[in-house]
């Protein structure tokens, strides 16, 4: 099993702070090591009829909404790059282990992963925040 699937269950998910995001990868003799399989198979049960709502139910399960809020896709505007996290790998791995969803494209989950992305700010009550009187006010760039 590669590398990429140990680093993320090195930590209790999902992530709450952008240190833990990044990680090292754990050494062969951490005791967490042998576990990527099962843990995969937990987030692919998550499951979605198609790959958005896959990638939708899983992202909160591995990224708080503040930390996922830091990031974009490419890391343009100030932001983090998303896509050079070992975590995109492991997404892409479980979104592939669910039935629906097995033949889905690595393009169709990065298109997934960027609307989510740019969305995050609206997540826990982020919307709600941004609207008065019923009307939308601009996003501001955090």
């Amino acid at each position: 099993m590669s590398t990429h699937v140990a680093t993320v269950w090195k930590l209790y998910l999902p992530f709450i702070a952008m240190q833990q995001a990044v990680e090292q990868v754990p050494s062969p003799d951490h005791h967490l090591w042998h576990r990527p399989v099962i843990q995969l198979l937990k987030l692919s049960v998550l499951g979605g009829k198609d790959v958005q709502s896959t990638v939708k139910n899983l992202m909160p399960n591995l990224l708080a909404s503040s930390v996922a809020q830091q990031y974009n896709f490419t890391g343009a505007k100030g932001k983090k790059e998303f896509r050079q996290l070992e975590m995109a790998g492991v997404i892409l791995r479980a979104v592939r282990m669910n039935p629906r969803t097995q033949n889905a494209q690595k393009d169709d989950v990065k298109q997934a992963l960027v609307s989510y992305l740019f969305n995050a700010r609206d997540l826990m009550g982020g919307r709600r925040k941004r609207t008065a009187n019923g009307q939308v006010l601009p996003a501001t760039e955090e």
